[in-house]
């Protein structure tokens, strides 16, 4: 993986060890922080063209009823008639006629897509946000299930649970013993992290798969980043939003055929011998899930398979259903006699009028103009089995793994994460892409994720031209409100068991409540998240820096010819929970991860501020950066 010259003088080069924690190469994917925004607020026709695209597609047999004419007309009845505030969650939403005929245009190409490739985008507005119920069958979804459960069996006695206390499903959580029903952290990122100051790092070569665990205990202490590598520049202020205390590790994957995943180093917190079956299991995952990450980074990096607009709006105003008589109150003669003046003639002629007249909405773009941008051109079947956008130089890729279950009881029948919009990781992780595969569900309810972006501000004098003071068909048309944050919700996606979507992270995300289905009976929920970082910035990662477990390292001591073979279990123990240095025992893990998490915490809470301090601003016409956070507990729609 050369993405940049890694190694010099025989010394490892990477952000954090011989580069500045904040080195990012000029040729990087966009951060959401101020690399990258939505160059335009997209309609409330769009969302809701999106929105029911992206029913349809969670429908059985959905590539096949596109096409058709009974399966359209339900479809086009229920749309229509759909109660967009309350069902949609879209303030101001409606569907006509050309609406509709646009969204089974699209969805008959998808669908084409679809069954050549089992991939959908579901919620395509600027970024693509895709959802396959295909790429991994129900054999790869069984042998999951299997791995898991013998992580559950044989870590049962180490697992950590949690009362559902945490930011979202794919971060780590708070932990507590005495939950009713949990979160458990199967295999964590947030255990064992690289951590500044205590880990070590080889500082001249990486360890594979095979011989990692002959190297615990070895390398050097990676060093404390000083206060100047953890900041960003943010028009024209510096923020504190890199790590200064840990990095998750990646583990490395490279392709030696060209197409199939492999794992060449350990995935952090899953033993390379213990759950040795487990890693072909993953391998096979990360090769089905390669298409859709492509997807979703060409799609944002450099706008390799660009994504159209299906609306267009230069004009945001009023319009009369049909040409207004001269005179509609009859009142000329009035007018003629002197009983009224021209000023009261034309007050009340203009007040029916505003009475009379609607908000001008926009309609989907022609269909000669469709045919002219070419919705999805780019993307083919053989465009997502290329992945040169999405490697540039590197030959491999680097992938966080978590694994995570939810428990529910009759007792407490309900997972509410209470979390916030936030991004995956912190900016030293440099996730681009994140992969959410929901793998396991027993007795419990669908599960939505929702999304925003934020967006460029509009030069409504040039791009979108409106009456001064009259904001009501920007409220309307695009959800616009004077003076809130620039942030724009581009829609939710349906998620439950067989399901896998692929989402950039330069989109905010967060997971809606779940429930029991049969309130009288226990469920649970099992998902496989995996962050894919940069292929153009390499990080640290398990081919740097050994396995940091005590216990790992315990087990290849007295199963060996080492200082603790043939001692009993105990003393075992007792030696594991007492190392003063290194490795580190579980129960220091676990409060150094309680400390890291209180960071990460602070840094998304830095990022939700910069991402609500730009706001949008109608009274000149343009994006207004203000450092005042105070509307963030505004409930909208919009928000």
């Amino acid at each position: 993986m050369e993405p940049e010259a890694v190694i010099e003088a025989g010394r490892i080069m990477l952000p954090g060890f011989g580069l500045s924690l904040n080195h990012t190469p000029e040729d990087h994917f966009p951060d959401a922080v101020n690399d990258w925004q939505q160059h335009w607020p997209h309609t409330n026709r769009e969302r809701c063209m999106v929105a029911f695209m992206q029913d349809v597609t969670l429908e059985e047999n959905w590539d096949q009823r596109v096409f058709q004419e009974a399966a359209i007309a339900t479809w086009k009845h229920d749309v229509v008639e759909k109660d967009w505030r309350r069902a949609g969650g879209i303030r101001h939403g409606d569907f006509t006629d050309a609406m509709f005929a646009c969204c089974i245009e699209e969805l008959q190409a998808k669908a084409r897509l679809y069954q050549e490739t089992g991939i959908v985008s579901i919620l395509d507005i600027e970024v693509r946000i895709t959802r396959s119920d295909r790429i991994i069958s129900s054999d790869m979804r069984s042998a999951l299930q299997r791995a898991a459960r013998n992580i559950e069996r044989t870590s049962l006695r180490k697992i950590d649970w949690s009362s559902g206390k945490e930011n979202k499903l794919t971060q780590a959580t708070e932990s507590t013993s005495s939950a009713k029903n949990a979160v458990v952290n199967l295999i964590d990122p947030a255990m064992y992290p690289l951590v500044y100051g205590r880990s070590r790092i080889l500082p001249g070569k990486e360890i594979d798969l095979q011989d990692c665990l002959d190297y615990i205990t070895q390398g050097i202490t990676v060093q404390t980043p000083d206060k100047d590598e953890r900041q960003k520049y943010v028009d024209g202020t510096y923020y504190t939003l890199f790590s200064g205390r840990s990095q998750w590790l990646p583990c490395n994957v490279e392709f030696p055929d060209g197409i199939n995943a492999k794992i060449t180093s350990y995935v952090n917190n899953l033993h390379p011998k213990d759950h040795r079956n487990f890693y072909p299991v993953l391998e096979n995952i990360i090769t089905k899930v390669m298409p859709m990450w492509n997807l979703v980074y060409s799609t944002v990096y450099k706008e390799t398979m660009h994504c159209e607009k299906r609306i267009d709006c230069d004009q945001a105003g009023w319009k009369y259903p049909i040409t207004p008589p001269y005179d509609p109150l009859n009142i000329k003669d009035d007018l003629m006699s002197g009983l009224i003046d021209d000023d009261e003639w034309q007050r009340r002629t203009n007040a029916w009028l505003r009475n009379f007249r609607v908000i001008d909405k926009p309609e989907p773009r022609s269909e000669e103009e469709r045919a002219y941008h070419t919705h999805d051109s780019s993307v083919t079947p053989e465009a997502l089995a290329n992945y040169t956008s999405m490697l540039g130089k590197a030959d491999g890729i680097q992938v966080i793994v978590k694994m995570a279950a939810m428990y529910l009881t009759p007792e407490s029948p309900i997972c509410d994460l209470r979390n916030e919009f936030c991004l995956d990781g912190a900016l030293n992780e440099h996730v681009v892409a994140t992969a959410v595969y929901f793998f396991d569900d027993e007795n419990v309810t669908d599960s939505r994720v929702s999304f925003q972006t934020r967006f460029q501000g509009l030069n409504f004098e040039e791009d979108c031209s409106f009456e001064t003071g009259d904001l009501r068909p920007l409220n309307e048309i695009f959800g616009l409100r004077n003076k809130t944050p620039s942030l724009q919700k581009v829609g939710f996606a349906t998620m439950r068991e067989g399901l896998t979507l692929v989402y950039p992270n330069v989109v905010q995300q967060k997971e809606s409540a779940f429930q029991l289905k049969d309130p009288t009976r226990p469920g649970h929920r099992k998902v496989l998240t995996m962050y894919l970082v940069d292929p153009r910035v390499k990080v640290l990662s398990t081919a740097n820096v050994p396995p940091q477990q005590a216990e790992w390292w315990a087990t290849e001591f007295s199963t060996s010819e080492g200082q603790l073979k043939g001692l009993p279990k105990e003393v075992v123990d007792m030696v594991v929970e007492n190392v003063s240095d290194f490795p580190i025992p579980k129960q220091e893990a676990k409060r150094m991860r309680d400390e890291l998490l209180l960071e990460r915490s602070d840094l998304q809470r830095k990022t939700r501020e910069i991402l609500r301090s730009y706001k949008v601003s109608l009274d000149w016409g343009g994006d207004d950066m203000d450092h005042d956070s105070s509307s963030e507990g505004e409930d909208d729609d919009w928000l």
